[in-house]
């Protein structure tokens, strides 16, 4: 994770490859810019703030999305709009932009490149060349506000999960969190892409497929969007696949698999060599409090009660 401070916002544009921006001040007084940069495999998460107000315009990449989410309501407005803690600002790749932080401000924003969206979907999807708001997304704003302090929080106690399969999570668990506000788009002649999947593909195939992509990746953490990309339909269908055979979504199923694939590991482990951090990330685990109390549910002890049991 990089930790940067600046005293204009020239320094802020030169060093943001993403952005070809022009500022002006709008407020005196000493500037000062912060900002925490945390890339998550390929995509990226920024957490920033200004004590200085300023108009910005400028372009995105070409090769982004970018969804931007306050932390002040009313404090900024973004192409016209005003942001509220219950909106979600969306840049489009390559998208204009122009935005007004009236004083102090500010936001968190996750960019991930444009053939991730289209690797997951499996469609090319029409662009839009501009950035809009979209609205009454209070309780998607909330949680997305959650995940990025968790896992800062997480890098910053935790440094070596930047190179572990947890990063890879973290990135799918934000990418599935944000990426449904872009499926309007998604689809061919005017049909949604959930009937063109079910027109060819039998439930029989996609669970079929699913779980061959399971056995092959016995010893690797999985993300229910892996499942939907392997077996060629989207989250949603293969929700409703894995609720019909099995009473449970893929989430759920997945998360069995990792209690399970967790608590072998924790048991093979010697406690001296190995710590709980190392075994949870090595399985892509990286909400540490939630995971801990899930596995409490199942063993009836905390994963450092199994890997401590050896001694016993």
């Amino acid at each position: 994770m990089r930790q940067s401070q600046f005293t204009n916002f020239d320094q802020f544009v030169e060093s943001n490859a993403m952005i070809d921006a022009r500022f002006i001040p709008t407020t005196g007084g000493q500037m000062l810019f912060r900002e925490e940069i945390l890339p998550t495999g390929q995509c990226l998460i920024q957490r920033a703030y200004t004590n200085t107000g300023f108009i910005a315009e400028g372009s995105g990449s070409s090769d982004y999305y970018t969804f931007y989410v306050p932390l002040q309501a009313g404090t900024l407005v973004s192409s016209g709009n005003t942001m509220t803690e219950d909106a979600i600002s969306v840049n489009e790749p390559g998208a204009e932009f122009c935005v007004n932080v009236s004083d102090k401000g500010s936001w968190q924003l996750f960019a991930v490149p444009k053939h991730t969206i289209e690797k997951r979907y499996g469609l090319e999807r029409r662009t839009r060349r501009w950035r809009y708001s979209v609205r009454n997304q209070r309780l998607l704003a909330d949680r997305f506000r959650v995940y990025v302090a968790q896992a800062i929080s997480a890098i910053s106690q935790r440094p070596t999960m930047e190179t572990s399969p947890a990063i890879r999570m973290m990135e799918a668990d934000l990418v599935s969190l944000l990426a449904p506000l872009l499926q309007v788009e998604i689809g061919r002649k005017g049909r949604p892409a959930e009937e063109i999947e079910c027109s060819y593909r039998t439930k029989a195939t996609v669970l079929k497929k699913s779980i061959e992509y399971i056995r092959e990746l016995k010893n690797y953490p999985i993300h229910a969007s892996d499942l939907a990309i392997a077996s060629g339909v989207s989250e949603r269908t293969l929700r409703r696949v894995f609720q019909e055979f099995y009473g449970v979504g893929p989430r759920t199923f997945i998360l069995a698999r990792q209690l399970e694939k967790v608590h072998q590991d924790l048991r093979q482990s010697n406690p001296a060599e190995a710590t709980v951090t190392d075994v949870l990330t090595r399985w892509g685990v990286w909400e540490f409090g939630r995971f801990s109390g899930r596995y409490k549910q199942y063993y009836g002890v905390l994963p450092s009660q199994t890997l401590h049991s050896i001694c016993l």
